[in-house]
């Protein structure tokens, strides 16, 4: 009887311990996408700095993005600038 309980007891504790792995795997795996674009023209005035790329198919879709002035000087024309969350 005492084998039996203490068996009971160990699967208890197996299956509350796969629950406890299973619920640390999905909640610490933040999946973040990262986002790329080609750089196709850069500029900054009064403090502000802008990338320009290419938004979808054709020239006629220009997208804009403020970066800080840091990355501003460490990219050039014809880059790719890579970010975890890009806001488009």
């Amino acid at each position: 009887m005492v084998y039996w309980l203490l068996i009971k007891k160990i699967n208890q504790l197996k299956l509350k311990n796969l629950f406890f792995l299973i619920f640390i795997i999905f909640y610490s795996c933040d999946i973040k996408e990262i986002e790329c674009i080609d750089i196709t023209n850069k500029y900054g005035n009064n403090g502000s700095y802008y990338f320009e790329w290419i938004r979808g198919i054709g020239e006629d879709n220009i997208a804009v993005g403020m970066v800080d002035k840091e990355t501003f000087n460490q990219y050039v024309v014809g880059d790719t600038y890579c970010v975890d969350e890009l806001m488009l």
